[in-house]
């Protein structure tokens, strides 16, 4: 046993110990939050993006273009919609015909880009 249980650690040690049983991946704030973004879909997502963002701005263009394909998400919603009680078929109907759009293609583009697996929604 080393010294008195540990007391003197080697370098080496001391950085084995400071990793932690995780294998020494890093934090990265936000990551949650930008996981999160790329797996939903809609304003859940765009805030989801916008909270990470926030505290880490490595995540500012995901969550400018989360934010842009919400928006436009929700203008096709509201112009298919013709006021009945359907409007969840109007939603449907919107991300059905939006896969393809450039919007949806920037944020596929982001989520890539940061090492964040993508839904079939996005």
């Amino acid at each position: 046993m080393r010294r008195a249980l540990g007391l003197a650690l080697s370098a080496t040690d001391a950085a084995a110990a400071l990793t932690g049983c995780g294998g020494g991946h890093a934090f990265t704030p936000g990551q949650a939050q930008a996981a999160a973004a790329c797996q939903g879909s809609g304003s859940a997502a765009a805030l989801a993006a916008t909270k990470a963002a926030a505290v880490n701005p490595s995540f500012a263009a995901l969550a400018a273009d989360e934010n842009a394909l919400a928006g436009s998400e929700a203008q096709q919603t509201q112009t298919l919609s013709d006021g009945s009680s359907d409007d969840a078929g109007a939603a449907a109907l919107v991300s059905g015909v939006d896969l393809g759009s450039a919007a949806r293609q920037k944020v596929i583009a982001d989520c890539a880009s940061l090492g964040l697996p993508v839904t079939p929604s996005h």
